[in-house]
């Protein structure tokens, strides 16, 4: 569209480009050149990411929640006039790289192929506005697939398709690398955070979708030598609710600040912008002008290349506007000159502990209310494995600070500076604890740190001092009697 922009290309030769000809670099941990943070920050922020996925980890009473918005969509479409048809979760809620505050995508889907989508999608428009927990807020009928977005409980956001399956696989692929190889759930995780907060993330805005980015830091994870994240063959994946077995067992030693350094760097310097393509499905750097990329539509446009492992002739840079793709550029190396001067990149920094002791939702228009009582997971939801309550460092906080920028996924509440707050306890209460039978208990409120009970002698000082302040009152007070008393007594003695 007659925009031109220029990015610093890959200094790799092409025959190089291959995962064994990659340039090795040392992890940041491990002073890079380019890097004028400390060790000492290098380990406050990385305990500040930590704090941050923590923060953002999906509670039992969010999937509960999700649950029971799935359970009431299969409700309804239990009730259609063709029998059949069944509601099934995808996207970030069960891929494992979800967190909180996310929306809901489902597919209404009917094992025949034959039945007409279009009239499923009224019949089951008509059944949820009976439904007071349903509001109806978008019927999509320009899209290619007939698409309803609603709101359940009035704050979950659900996107609702009718006959669609292509998203199962990609969820299926994903879910595997999120619950065998922890690191790359969390590499994941952290980078989505950081592109909401940057503004570099959103379809409908013209940006690249969060699946794109999370598929940027798989791929970035596969090519890396000191990583080598395995590459799951995708022939072994049919969209089903399973997982498949992992044959490759993955060791990373490296911390979540070493990988996000490591990504932004690369994305920044190494990657061979409109050369190369970020191809989970290879996990291998290689030319776009290789066989293997020949349906790849778009391949031959100085732009970057990201494809679908299941979709080869998809090229997910469709989503990504000519005039939004240096923006994307210049906040990668924003990103990295934060994380080189020992700032945390926007969105990352953890939030300031809230005095009320509400959880808040990163990201999201309202919380998620806390369900109580036993609930049960989908076969296509998992919970985060991770436990919610963290070990709070004594004496210790993050020393890196976030970029002043203003984003959706921004706590306003920073609180005050005089008030002390402990840690442990703002940590517990930003998030909600499951029992083992299921249940779901509200977090207590945050401790705030108060002032020593003063000493007897301290006590002694100061009713001294009130004493003395009252003789003094008493005092002026005969003093100023005195002084009007004084004029009367004048004028008797000259009579």
């Amino acid at each position: 569209a007659g925009v031109r922009w220029t990015c610093r290309p890959s200094r790799l030769p092409r025959r190089a480009m291959t995962q064994s000809g990659t340039r090795s670099r040392p992890w940041p941990g491990h002073k890079h050149p380019g890097s004028k943070a400390t060790p000492a920050a290098y380990d406050n922020a990385d305990e500040a990411l930590q704090t941050t996925l923590r923060e953002v980890a999906l509670r039992q009473g969010d999937l509960a929640l999700v649950q029971e918005c799935l359970n009431e969509l299969q409700a309804a479409a239990g009730r259609l006039e063709q029998s059949g048809w069944l509601i099934r979760p995808f996207g970030s809620v069960c891929n494992g790289f979800g967190r909180r505050g996310t929306d809901v995508d489902a597919a209404c889907c009917h094992p025949s192929p034959a039945v007409d989508a279009s009239e499923a999608k009224q019949q089951l428009l008509r059944l949820l506005t009976e439904n007071v927990r349903f509001q109806v807020v978008e019927d999509v009928k320009a899209a290619r697939i007939p698409i309803v977005r609603l709101k359940f409980a009035a704050i979950l956001d659900v996107d609702l398709s009718f006959q669609n399956s292509e998203p199962f696989c990609n969820t299926q692929l994903l879910r595997t690398y999120a619950t065998f190889y922890p690191r790359a759930k969390e590499l994941g995780l952290l980078v989505k955070l950081w592109a909401k907060a940057a503004g570099v993330c959103g379809a409908p805005q013209g940006h690249l979708s969060a699946y794109a980015f999370t598929l940027m830091a798989v791929y970035y994870l596969q090519v890396n030598p000191r990583a080598r994240l395995p590459c799951l063959p995708t022939r072994s994946f049919d969209g089903g609710l399973s997982i498949p077995a992992v044959f490759e067992q993955w060791v990373c030693n490296a911390r979540c600040i070493e990988l996000l350094e490591g990504f932004f760097r690369f994305y920044t310097e190494d990657f061979a912008w409109g050369e190369e393509v970020v191809s989970v499905r290879l996990g291998c750097r290689q030319s776009v002008r290789e066989s293997a990329y020949g349906q790849l539509r778009g391949r031959f446009v100085k732009r970057l290349h990201i494809e679908d492992p299941f979709l080869h002739s998809r090229n997910l840079h469709c989503a990504l506007r000519n005039e939004n793709e240096p923006d994307l550029v210049q906040a990668l190396r924003v990103a990295l000159q934060a994380l080189s001067s020992g700032r945390l990149p926007v969105g990352l920094t953890p939030s300031p502990p809230s005095a009320a002791g509400a959880a808040s939702v990163r990201g999201a228009q309202a919380p998620w209310p806390q369900s109580a009582g036993a609930f049960t997971t989908c076969a296509a939801v998992q919970a985060d494995p991770q436990p919610s309550r963290a070990k709070a460092a004594a004496g210790r906080g993050p020393a890196w600070n976030v970029q002043k920028e203003d984003s959706a996924d921004s706590r306003s509440d920073h609180g005050s500076d005089s008030t002390t707050v402990d840690r442990s306890s703002a940590s517990a209460s930003s998030s909600t604890d499951s029992d083992s039978n299921g249940a779901c208990d509200a977090a207590p409120p945050p401790v705030l740190a108060t002032e020593p009970a003063p000493t007897q002698r301290q006590a002694a000082q100061a009713t001294g001092a009130a004493a003395a302040s009252s003789n003094v009152v008493a005092a002026k007070s005969k003093a100023l009697a005195a002084a009007q008393q004084a004029p009367t007594a004048a004028t008797t003695a000259t009579g």
